[in-house]
């Protein structure tokens, strides 16, 4: 064990002072007497003690789940793979259970190994609906782009397919969910300020959440003009979550004299995600 850990006792399934063990049905020594524990080295530390399960996303790349809902991104300084156990079990040894970035944390790997912990971030509401985003492209890919039909796509372009009827239920949209969704349905009022376009929606629709935050690729200043906005999704959901093709809409009484459905030009939603009171 490196001298830079002399007071680290490590034992396999025990969440002991200077060790912590995510995942249920694990045996636990009393804890240390909140008198006799030190306080967080740094502000961004992870409490190690509340680990409630972890998911391993690369061989370097952890996320930790703590027992109040709040995640970590933990980076090893090596490839580290099977570091997470069946379940979601991970082995972190550190000091009084504090997990910091650049600090002596150690996880165990399934071969024995011990991997140095790097770095420690907490993930905040816009990188919790990054990662949610992409989690549900990757298992319900939005629809192709549209080609022409020529040979560069694969098809002859003078191929001809016979008339086919197809007659069946249609599928049910997307809906996502409001950790990185909001329904349009349920906006009621919105507002500009530093970083951008800020919605307001029940919180009883909404899980709880009264505001979301909408980016949108690029500036969007014909928002000072707006008397009214409209989200518009990609997918005919009524619900946007920043995939390609969601929009945001601004109309104006100058718009709206040139004729009805007269809109300025829309601006495109990369991400939306709940503001979270501190």
């Amino acid at each position: 064990m490196p001298s830079s850990l002399p007071c680290f006792t490590f034992a396999r399934g025990l969440l002991l002072t200077a060790m912590a063990v995510a995942g249920p049905a694990l045996a636990a020594r009393e804890p240390e007497p909140a008198a006799a524990r030190p306080p967080p080295p740094a502000a961004d530390c992870m409490d190690a003690r509340r680990m409630q399960r972890a998911v391993q996303l690369a061989p370097r790349a952890l996320e930790v789940h703590l027992d109040d809902g709040v995640r970590y991104d933990i980076t090893l300084r090596q490839d580290c793979p099977s570091v997470v156990e069946p379940g979601g079990a991970l082995e972190l040894l550190a000091p009084h259970g504090w997990a910091c970035t650049d600090g002596p944390s150690l996880v165990r790997a399934a071969d024995g190994r011990m991997c140095g912990v790097d770095q420690v971030v907490l993930l905040d509401a816009r990188g919790l609906a990054s990662r949610a985003r992409e989690a549900a492209l990757a298992v319900a890919p939005g629809p192709e782009p549209a080609t022409d039909g020529g040979s560069d796509a694969g098809i002859p372009a003078a191929s001809t397919l016979p008339t086919l009827e197809v007659r069946g239920r249609r599928a049910k949209g997307f809906r996502g969910t409001t950790e990185y969704c909001v329904a349009s349905r349920h906006v009621y009022s919105w507002s500009e300020d530093t970083q951008g376009l800020v919605v307001n929606v029940p919180p009883a629709r909404a899980a709880g959440h009264r505001r979301y935050r909408i980016e949108t690729n690029g500036s969007c200043p014909l928002l000072w003009r707006a008397e009214a906005i409209a989200l518009r999704s990609a997918r005919g959901t009524g619900v946007v979550c920043g995939f390609p093709g969601d929009e945001v809409v601004a109309t104006s009484a100058e718009s709206q004299a040139r004729g009805p459905g007269i809109f300025f030009k829309p601006c495109p939603i990369i991400a939306v995600y709940p503001i979270v009171p501190d």
